[in-house]
């Protein structure tokens, strides 16, 4: 238990919304299986550590989303692809909301102030809106990599994040997914939690903070 937390942030993916790396690398084998015509054609590798660089920028809002439809064409030798197909294929990721998160994280409003930091993009921003519209209600402040110019786990975003919500290092709790985004944090003096295993969501969160009549005042 962590005395003190006043705020949570939580990752998007893989923390509250369900997502699969493996259907991104599948579905663009498929385009190239299609329209790919030379031999050594490189495939698109995608994970919860690795992206390739085009993905960096189109998180970062560095390219549109045309300029980031152009580049997977080229770089992967699909150019015959349409935009319907690229959109498809990029947004196999997204499988849906996990079960009871909105629900827990109403039951923490009363008590925290809730963040939202997400590594994304306006075509998945865009596939998921509608769905999650009243996970998104849910917290005081959403920050969104392809928005705000940099993407986690670079040192800005967080600091970025904090100040969105009057938050100080020492009495935030960061939850994220990805291993890499909680050593950053953690470099910061942000409180941590790796959530390898998304359905041990709410016992791992649970088991950091306070009960309630437990936790300092939010000023």
């Amino acid at each position: 238990m962590i005395a003190g937390i006043e705020t949570i942030v939580f990752d998007l993916g893989a923390v509250l919304y369900d997502i699969d790396y493996a259907r991104i690398e599948a579905e663009f084998l498929a385009l190239q299986d299609r329209y790919a015509t030379t031999d050594g054609v490189p495939r698109v590798r995608y994970s919860r550590t690795y992206q390739p660089d085009i993905v960096t920028q189109y998180e970062i809002g560095a390219i549109s989303t045309e300029t980031f439809r152009e580049g997977m064409r080229t770089a992967f030798h699909i150019e015959q692809a349409s935009d319907t197909e690229i959109d498809t294929a990029w947004n196999a990721i997204l499988v849906g909301l996990l079960p009871g998160r909105i629900e827990f994280l109403q039951s923490l409003r009363s008590r925290f102030r809730l963040g939202l930091l997400s590594n994304t993009n306006a075509l998945h921003i865009a596939a998921i809106t509608e769905e999650c519209r009243d996970l998104f209600a849910c917290f005081d402040a959403v920050v969104l990599s392809h928005l705000v110019g940099t993407r986690k786990p670079n040192a800005d975003i967080f600091h970025h994040t904090l100040h969105q919500l009057s938050a100080e290092p020492a009495g935030t709790l960061f939850v994220d997914d990805s291993p890499q985004h909680i050593q950053s944090a953690a470099g910061l003096g942000i409180h941590t939690l790796w959530l390898a295993d998304h359905r041990n969501f709410e016992q791992a969160v649970l088991g950091l903070i306070a009960p309630a009549g437990e936790e300092r005042p939010i000023a």
